[in-house]
């Protein structure tokens, strides 16, 4: 990615070499998704957040921002953890609050899930097609 030198120097700066690794491009996520234990997207700028949706899919806990389309996919406290963009010390936290586990983060990743199947599943995404072609040809 365009900043994975940044993001190896700021690690090596850390001292952080043996914690954190870096698995380049990867064609499927699923399997990367799977395995982990929490989803952290601290964007500040975000038109969507695909990566988002995809965390979200597999049920994963998630700390985000309030972004862009974000916002309208995350909402703070029923299915992520969602802070102000930019905000240090509010991200920390839900950090904290995320690693800490138990069950109401756990909650948070089954909201996450649910949230994505019930918007973003083959049925509601053709259903929402039907409705907005069926109103055009009637404008038309």
């Amino acid at each position: 990615a365009a900043c994975e030198a940044d993001l190896r120097r700021r690690v090596r700066a850390l001292g952080l070499d043996d914690a954190v690794g870096f698995a380049g491009a990867v064609d499927d996520v699923g399997p990367w998704l799977r395995a982990a234990d929490g989803f952290v997207f601290p964007s500040r700028d975000e038109a969507f957040g695909l990566a988002l949706v995809e965390a979200m899919a597999c049920g994963l806990p998630a700390v985000t921002t309030t972004v862009g389309g974000l916002a309208d996919i995350a909402h703070p406290g029923e299915n992520a953890l969602v802070v102000a963009a930019g905000d240090g010390e509010a991200l920390r936290a839900a950090l904290a609050r995320l690693v800490a586990g138990g069950p109401d983060v756990e909650e948070l990743g089954r909201e996450a899930r649910r949230t994505v199947v019930e918007r973003f599943a083959r049925e509601p995404v053709l259903a929402a097609w039907d409705r907005l072609l069926a109103r055009t040809v009637e404008a038309a």
